[in-house]
């Protein structure tokens, strides 16, 4: 028990990811990947799997699109203190405010035009 106060103690405090990259996101599972990216720390499924008590079979049957089964609240938690990230709780709120770009055409048409004005400014330098 010990041990793993002092890991938890040494990890810093989950950061936001950009907000664009999880308006893309469809599902929690497209954010979980997302925080997957933007993890400094974890490069494996292995990692996830270990930090919450599972093993990497079980985290990759619950990644696969279609399957039924869900991370409970405490696996999404640790999963975001190990990510160093908030990208599913940040998804959770977009989808709940509907600024998910899947859920709004006036998003959808503005991340288009921001898209858009990026292509121009690449021409232009």
């Amino acid at each position: 028990m010990q041990k793993e106060i002092t890991i938890f103690s040494q990890i810093k405090a989950p950061t936001n990811v950009p907000v664009d990259e999880v308006a893309k996101c469809r599902t929690w599972r497209d954010a979980f990947w997302v925080g997957f990216k933007n993890s400094k720390s974890v490069t494996e499924l292995q990692q996830v799997a270990e930090a919450i008590g599972k093993t990497k079979g079980y985290v990759s049957q619950i990644m696969k699109e279609g399957c039924r089964k869900n991370f409970n609240p405490d696996q999404i938690h640790d999963i975001q203190i190990l990510f160093g990230n908030k990208a599913i709780a940040q998804f959770q709120i977009m989808r709940l405010d509907g600024s998910l770009y899947s859920q709004s055409k006036q998003a959808k048409r503005q991340h288009l035009l921001d898209e858009l004005a990026a292509l121009d400014s690449q021409e232009v330098a």
